[in-house]
């Protein structure tokens, strides 16, 4: 389903593909994943987009699968109000949002920093229980008694202000990333960087600046092709050891989009992710600003 101006599905795209398929007479969709926040944008969805995608999933008899995973990991920009849809399912006063569609996932691994420990949580409509346990059962016995004890913990008070710490971290991070990457030339209002309101990511489009797919290489209006994002994203790493990842991983790869774009992690230590976007502007000045009339600036490692 093309996404929105804003990296999104709402409503909107939802009902514009449904009829899309209809006039093409081609099957419609069973079931819709999103996750909100997103990986790799970082893009979430408002309360109101929620509610209607839930209401349009249910008159269309579409299962609506939830992502939850980075929900908690958000800024002072993000959405004000509670966008899970867990919890506006939840709440006594959303009778109108229905929840025999939807399906919500998530896990321990991102909000409290517990990735590797495999634990996680599925709630689903009381019709998909047994098919999800006839599932389930054959995948594994059951989560690991000490990743469970460890959990436990996550509800005490002291862990909840660690995670607001942590929290506080990726919000330098996050500034930090953007700053540079407004430095290197990326144009927010080009679409070319992810709004980035929740998670602890950054999604890019660097077509503007050679990087794309050699077949879309007559597209380049003001230079001239350099190389795709997996090259980029290699050379980066083997020349400066600096480790982004490129958007094939993401994309359709019948779009070729992923050839454009990159996705910039700023999970580590603040000194960590300064010293690596001072390397990558760095690097990006001396290979693609050097191709272009845009202006060079370097970043001080404070």
């Amino acid at each position: 389903i093309p996404v929105s101006s804003r990296f999104t599905v709402t409503a909107k795209e939802l009902s514009e593909f449904l009829n899309c398929c209809d006039s093409a007479g081609a099957r419609r969709p069973r079931g819709l994943v999103i996750s909100t926040p997103s990986n790799p944008t970082g893009a979430m969805l408002s309360r109101e987009e929620v509610e209607e995608l839930c209401e349009l999933c249910k008159s269309e008899k579409i299962l609506l699968i939830c992502d939850e995973i980075y929900n908690g990991i958000t800024y002072a920009d993000s959405p004000t109000e509670c966008t899970a849809v867990s919890s506006i399912v939840g709440e006594s006063h959303c009778s109108n949002v229905p929840n025999e569609w939807i399906c919500v996932v998530n896990s321990f691994s991102k909000l409290f920093c517990m990735t590797g420990w495999r634990l996680g949580w599925i709630v689903v409509p009381n019709w998909l229980t047994e098919s999800i346990v006839k599932l389930t059962q054959n995948l594994y016995i059951s989560a690991p008694t000490l990743s469970q004890e460890a959990a436990t913990s996550c509800w005490e008070s002291s862990a909840q202000n660690e995670i607001q710490s942590q929290i506080e971290k990726y919000a330098m991070n996050r500034a930090l990333v953007l700053n540079v990457l407004n430095e290197m030339g990326l144009n927010a209002e080009l679409g070319e960087i992810s709004p980035a309101q929740g998670g602890f990511y950054v999604y890019c489009d660097v077509f503007r600046f050679g990087i794309c797919a050699l077949s879309r290489a007559t597209e380049l209006k003001t230079t001239k092709w350099l190389m795709n994002a997996a090259e980029l994203c290699g050379r980066v790493l083997e020349e400066v050891y600096v480790a982004i990842t490129p958007g094939v991983d993401f994309e359709d790869p019948e779009s070729q989009l992923g050839l454009q774009r990159i996705r910039i992690s700023y999970s580590r230590s603040h000194q960590e992710v300064q010293r690596g976007m001072h390397h990558f502007q760095s690097w990006w000045n001396s290979n693609i600003l050097s191709h272009s009339n845009q202006p060079i600036k370097i970043l001080s490692t404070g």
